[in-house]
């Protein structure tokens, strides 16, 4: 009699097993997350946490940091580790974009979980919950995607307003009008969206609005201290970090001169960024972390060739 039990709870256990892993396999459709960047966008940034990308350790190690903080023991804290490792997002995009009606600057955060989002939809609303530590409210359906409005608590100068589950990811937006625009647009793929050979970290600003001067410029009115003279000479910055494992990155920053600018200014600017870039050399040492750079320039352009090591003891 025992032997049947035992082999009936067997068989039993094989079936979960079995539809656990076909649930977990089955085919993802991917959320193409350049179809939500906006014409208007002025500042945006990207980073690929995939499992190509040695970020993906780092990041996985600095949430699982303040895990430990929580005190959690046992099998609680496995099955914490497990699902923070396989519902680890593998792209993040922050985008800030002009709205031209109103000319207020929106925020969209875009986040990709891949195959995770099985496991992210499971507790989509306590998620959302413990993130903006209010409860998401569904506002409107837009096609056969629904808009939650939050309303999330504290004071923010980018303060949340809707956010939408679409496909693998999840976008937040300040704006319900700008969110709703994008999703009417969209169009799912199925299947893993192409991404090439990406840099971990991608940025980029264009200034040719002056949004970037107009912010350097109220920060040195605050600090009461020029910091960046020539900035409304610059039209464009650009900027990469690689992994190369969980310790080191390298990569570049670049700064595109209005093609206007006179080659007399072109030093006052590589003086600008030189003077950035030991006051950047001075904030990673405070983390322990070490950076080494050179500054190079060639016709409009200045470009900042960088290394960060000891990446690893970063604490957040």
């Amino acid at each position: 009699m025992k032997k049947k039990i035992l082999i009936s709870l067997g068989i039993l256990l094989l079936i979960v097993l079995l539809i656990i892993f076909i649930w977990w396999y089955s085919p993802v459709t991917r959320i193409n997350t350049n179809q939500f960047i906006p014409a208007e966008k002025y500042i945006e940034l990207r980073c690929m946490t995939d499992a190509t990308h040695p970020l993906r350790m780092t990041g996985i190690k600095i949430v699982m940091d303040k895990v430990e903080r929580q005190s959690l023991t046992g099998l609680k804290k496995s099955l914490v580790r497990f699902g923070i490792t396989q519902a680890f997002p593998e792209e993040i995009r922050v985008v800030f974009c002009k709205d031209t009606m109103n000319h207020e600057n929106n925020l969209l955060v875009i986040v990709d979980f891949g195959r995770g989002i099985k496991l992210v939809r499971l507790m989509k609303d306590t998620l959302i919950q413990r993130i903006l530590a209010n409860p998401a409210v569904q506002e409107k359906t837009v096609g056969q995607y629904s808009i939650y409005h939050i309303n999330p608590s504290g004071k923010t100068k980018f303060k949340p307003q809707a956010c939408i589950w679409i496909d693998s990811g999840l976008i937040i937006s300040t704006d319900v009008n700008l969110l709703t625009g994008l999703v009417n647009g969209y169009r799912s793929e199925a299947g893993i969206i192409p991404t090439g050979n990406l840099p971990d970290v991608t940025f980029s600003i264009d200034n040719q609005n002056k949004e970037l001067s107009f912010w350097i410029q109220e920060q040195e009115k605050k600090l009461e201290y020029s910091i960046f003279p020539t900035i409304d000479s610059i039209e464009r910055v650009e900027g990469t970090l690689t992994m190369q494992d969980i310790d080191k990155g390298t990569g570049k920053i670049v700064f595109s001169m209005n093609k206007m600018v006179p080659p007399e200014k072109q030093a006052e600017i590589e003086s600008d960024i030189e003077f950035f870039k030991n006051v950047l050399r001075r904030i990673v040492k405070a983390q322990d972390i070490d950076l080494t750079a050179a500054v190079t320039t060639q016709n409009n352009i200045v470009q900042v060739d960088y290394q960060l090591t000891g990446l690893s003891r970063l604490k957040l």
